[in-house]
């Protein structure tokens, strides 16, 4: 039995060394990584079909001598400089199934290359034990239909695949979170709020979508409307708090409710200031407090006042 062991051990570390190769192709399609609404949870590397594919490939060109790698691949990959390399790069897409598509030109929206190494000028690329040459590229191809997808991207016998799913955010399990991504790159408040409101119509006291609001109108909305979703959530802090039959949980969100009240008090004042100063919700107490925009001195903060 134990030379059976060792046999395996054997035969899986020489598997293990005939597949590796020092020089490595990293490619990630610029995604988010969802859980669906739904009864499924399933787990989603989703980009959605209102924006264009974008991917970041990464190529790092080293030897280590204790792995083996065919000379010609080594040749070919430090024959390539931060001009050519890219030039090099064959890309393709499968559908699920493995049927291809047709895919868009690349277009290249940002590259670097870096020496690294243990004795690299940059103490920043001091970050690997043997000496490389590193490319980086982010690349942008146009947008795709919905479905499921697999990009590969080859370069002198390296390669690397990235499996992605592209949706509509129509998606009954994916909707909110379509809503929820989308608002956070909208610059106008009344389309964010648009954004938002249609987040709170199967639940219109979800306290996550209403602070997400206030955080916002905070910067961009007049004091009254700011001071009627405050009012919103304190209605629905006080509904909690009637209901539950954990007294424990009570007192907290009693105490909670001070500390917004206390906030909303607050709040002609830091409007009168607003351009000096910033109201922000602390991300670990979920509570306010105002600073200083110049500096970031904490003018005010409303966890600790009782």
């Amino acid at each position: 039995m134990r030379n059976h062991i060792r046999t395996l051990l054997a035969v899986l570390v020489v598997a293990c060394a005939a597949s590796a190769t020092a020089s490595s192709l990293t490619l990630v399609a610029r995604h988010e990584v969802l859980v669906t609404d739904d009864a499924q949870k399933k787990l989603v590397r989703a980009v959605f079909a209102d924006e264009p594919l974008v991917a970041d490939l990464q190529l790092n060109v080293f030897t280590v001598e204790q792995l083996p790698e065919p000379r010609a691949l080594t040749d070919g990959l430090r024959a390539l400089n931060d001009e050519s390399w890219l030039g090099e790069v064959q890309w393709s897409l499968v559908s699920k199934g493995g049927r291809p598509v047709a895919l868009a030109a690349p277009v290249v929206r940002g590259r670097a290359a870096r020496e690294r190494g243990p004795d690299a000028e940059r103490i920043a690329d001091r970050d690997t034990s043997v000496p490389m040459t590193t490319y980086d590229a982010r690349i942008e191809f146009g947008a795709l239909p919905a479905g499921e997808y697999a990009l590969t991207a080859e370069i002198r016998g390296l390669r690397s695949d990235f499996h992605f799913t592209v949706a509509t955010g129509e998606e009954p399990g994916l909707r909110d979170h379509y809503l929820r991504l989308k608002a956070r790159k909208i610059g106008d408040f009344a389309e964010f709020r648009s954004l938002q409101a249609e987040r709170l119509q199967a639940n219109p006291d979800r306290l996550d979508v209403l602070y997400a609001i206030i955080d916002r109108s905070l910067l961009q909305a007049p004091l009254e409307e700011t001071q009627s979703w405050f009012q919103r959530v304190l209605a629905v802090a006080e509904k909690n708090r009637n209901t539950t039959s954990d007294q424990a949980l009570a007192t907290k969100i009693e105490n909670d409710l001070q500390r917004l009240r206390q906030t909303v008090a607050a709040l002609p004042q830091y409007y009168a200031r607003r351009g000096e100063w910033s109201m922000t919700r602390d991300a670990e107490t979920g509570h306010y407090g105002i600073r200083d925009r110049r500096n970031g001195t904490l003018i005010r903060d409303f966890s600790r006042e009782r």
